[in-house]
């Protein structure tokens, strides 16, 4: 028998059940961007299988998962007057990640969008490579609803934790200008000797690394003087390489620290390795071969798992971060894989 009581508690546990954050019932899905192909490819987590591919659009160029994980962004490039090249403009795709509909797609009057960054609250920040400003998007509407102020040829951008400050990358002034996003002023610039490729920074925002289109290796900034305190060079570079000239003059692509901030992992996208540092010390610990043209580096949001997109096989090396071993090397579908992101996905409906 059934006491009152015991009905009252069952339906409080029911109710707590349905309160507790979606984050506790998701499961991560790595979503990786095609941009030759047009789509973005969906491949489920830990068993770093290929569950689906989504269609998008001509040239997409990044992918980033929204804070609810309930829906991924996806940067499009629009060409009116050829197929493939520099885009005229642009667009941003929103897919839900339960079903993989597109839920908006948002045009850009002008300007090529490049590597998104996105806050806690849902505002995407679009660079557009060939304008000096950031699009500000409300995702929840799927509308502009402001401009940062940045330079031509934003690349790469990060945003910090408390989405205050957003560092955005150039390859034609070779600077990161950092934004301030609530007064939308430069509070920040960092020169280096060449364009600013990928980047990453510490979560305490005292030093920075990057790669730059010429470097086989990285740069380390001190962000609090503004001031270039290191070069590090990757090894295994042939004797006879001569670096390249003409756009996109690019060495290197992919760079990051690992969530507990003890790895630096650098792409050298030039011979297809992966080199592995400590964190602080910059201390080779391996170089690993991974697959071909490796573009973008991600890891898991436990750490467990370091992602490696690559553009030229179309394909995605599993790296398992207590080994230090490549697992598995997983075909994307699609053509010109590059940027790679974990995504927490709190529910998602079985496709065939």
């Amino acid at each position: 028998m059934v006491t009152v009581t015991g009905r009252l508690l069952c339906g409080l546990a029911a109710a707590a059940a349905l309160a507790l954050p979606a984050a506790l019932h998701a499961k991560p899905y790595l979503y990786v961007q095609n941009g030759e192909s047009g789509d973005v490819s969906v491949i489920s987590i830990p068993e770093h299988e290929l569950v689906s591919v989504i269609p998008v659009g001509h040239h997409p160029d990044d992918v980033i998962g929204s804070p609810d994980g309930k829906a991924v962004y996806v940067n499009v490039g629009i060409s009116k007057s050829h197929s493939w090249g520099v885009p005229d403009s642009g667009e941003i795709v929103a897919i839900s990640t339960a079903d993989d509909r597109i839920l908006w797609r948002l045009p850009l009057k002008d300007g090529w969008p490049h590597h998104l960054s996105i806050s806690k609250t849902g505002t995407l920040y679009a660079p557009l490579y060939d304008r000096a400003y950031l699009e500000v998007i409300d995702t929840r509407r799927g509308v502009i609803t402001g401009r940062l102020d940045g330079q031509w040829g934003m690349h790469t951008t990060r945003l910090s934790a408390d989405g205050k400050r957003l560092y955005a990358g150039s390859m034609f002034t070779q600077s990161i200008y950092v934004l301030d996003t609530e007064k939308n002023r430069l509070a920040k610039l960092l020169s280096f000797q060449d364009g600013v490729r990928p980047f990453t920074f510490t979560r305490d925002e005292k030093t920075l690394y990057t790669q730059l289109s010429r470097l086989h290796g990285f740069a380390v900034a001190d962000l609090e003087s503004g001031k270039v305190t290191r070069t590090v060079r990757l090894p295994g570079l042939p004797a006879d390489f001569t670096p390249p000239l003409e756009w996109p003059h690019n060495v290197n692509h992919g760079l990051e620290l690992s969530p507990d901030e003890t790895y630096l992992f650098a792409a050298g996208s030039i011979i297809n390795t992966v080199s592995i540092y400590t964190h602080p010390g910059l201390e080779l610990v391996k170089t690993i071969p991974v697959c071909a043209g490796p573009n973008w580096i991600t890891f898991a949001p436990d750490g467990r798992y370091a992602y490696v997109g690559c553009r030229t096989s179309n394909e995605v090396s599993v790296i398992d971060v207590a080994t230090l071993q490549e697992l598995k090397r997983v075909k994307t579908g699609g053509k010109g894989s590059a940027r790679v992101k974990v995504v927490d996905v709190p529910s998602r409906v079985a496709r065939p």
